[in-house]
């Protein structure tokens, strides 16, 4: 992974507030919350839009559209998606985008917790992001609220 953390501190804190919009998706799947899972991906993808990338290096800018587009497809689909099932399908890879973004850039300005549950993906195992040491399952919700473990810590910058 590089390390970016060098970075405009405006990029960074741009980055966090999209960070801040993944949290709240991760939340509405806790919860089973569609309705509040779309909006949040909806203003995730407005959030990325904006951010100004003119003071990344021309690598920095590659490494960030790679992960970006990810993350934006993949917002996208749970915008869009109408029952939990779909919206969680896509945590995982937009998960791990985003993961990327955040630790290269150093754009964290909480602790953060890479959270891996070994169940989902058809058992083959799926992350996500949060704030919280405590596990609760985004993949499962109540069904399964404290399968997973914390894989990674980052520390806040």
């Amino acid at each position: 992974m590089p390390d970016y953390s060098s970075v405009d501190p405006g990029f960074q804190g741009q980055l966090n507030d999209a960070f801040t919009q993944y949290l709240k998706i991760k939340d509405g799947l806790v919860a089973a919350k569609v309705e509040d899972t779309q909006q949040a991906a909806t203003d995730f993808i407005t959030q990325l839009d904006k951010m100004d990338v003119s003071k990344l290096t021309p690598e920095q800018k590659t490494f960030f559209d790679e992960h970006a587009n990810m993350a934006r497809q993949h917002a996208q689909a749970m915008a869009k998606a109408s029952d939990i099932t779909a919206q969680r399908a896509q945590l995982d890879r937009f998960s791990s985008s985003l993961f990327s973004l955040v630790k290269a850039f150093g754009a964290n300005n909480q602790t953060a917790y890479y959270q891996r549950c070994p169940m989902a993906n058809d058992n083959k195992g799926a992350y996500w992001i949060s704030l919280e040491k405590e596990i609760k399952n985004p993949y499962y919700g109540e069904k399964m609220l404290k399968c997973g473990e914390n894989k990674e810590t980052l520390a806040s910058k």
